[in-house]
């Protein structure tokens, strides 16, 4: 017999975690993640915390092993950089790519726009992921950015859509990321069938396809976000 006693109804709280789109967001920490297949192909990871969300908002720990660190005033996420990994290669043009020097012109990206410049050509370091630690401890100084975040769509084990989230490729006309308040903005204006690629439905069709004919759908990029933890 149908009944209502025991399913809960929407209550219209915030989620927790970023998704795709034009955020208000600070750097909390920028770590370096390697690849299932390949330890030296790193990605570079941004872990950022939106906009302050209220009272009445209960944000992630920042540290579930240390629940006296607090919980995250806004909405977070891990970004990646590049949705890319950095590795060392020639490129079609037999251009010759460094994965340590394309990691640091990253970070001097974010170090211009965030006026840190100074501050980062003073670190030096033995090893990148050296580097990488001390050179998110200047970066994460509390400014606010304004973001065009982007991503791949992966459907979870529950059925739910979520996303693993990584900055738009590089535009001449267009930035992934400026200070808020910079006027006129060049940020990108999102655009989700720009900037993620979604092929959710498509597996949906396949599973759903037959009487009985079942089929696995996996995580676009075989890589799936994890709970929030510095």
């Amino acid at each position: 017999m149908l009944s209502t006693k025991n399913i809960q109804a929407p209550t219209g709280k915030i989620p927790k975690t970023i998704k795709p789109g034009n955020v208000n967001a600070k750097i909390l920490d920028i770590t370096l993640q390697p690849t299932k297949n390949d330890p030296n192909s790193l990605y570079l990871v941004l872990h950022l915390e939106g906009e302050d969300q209220g009272p009445e908002f209960e944000g992630f720990l920042y540290d579930k092993d240390a629940p006296n660190k607090g919980r995250a005033k806004g909405q977070v996420g891990k970004v990646r950089y590049s949705a890319y990994p950095y590795r060392d290669g020639v490129t079609k043009t037999g251009k010759t790519k460094e994965r340590n020097n394309e990691i640091l012109r990253a970070l001097i990206e974010i170090a211009n726009v965030s006026n840190n410049r100074e501050a980062l050509n003073a670190i030096e370091a033995e090893t990148i992921e050296d580097f990488v630690k001390m050179a998110a401890k200047v970066l994460s100084d509390g400014k606010f950015y304004k973001w065009c975040i982007g991503g791949s769509a992966y459907i979870k084990d529950d059925g739910n859509k979520d996303f693993s989230l990584h900055l738009p490729k590089y535009d001449k006309n267009f930035k992934n990321f400026e200070l808020m308040g910079t006027e006129p903005s060049k940020v990108h204006v999102f655009n989700y069938a720009t900037h993620v690629e979604d092929k959710t439905e498509e597996l949906v069709k396949e599973e759903s396809a037959g009487w009985g004919e079942k089929q696995e759908v996996t995580a676009s990029g075989s890589w799936k976000p994890s709970s929030f933890d510095l």
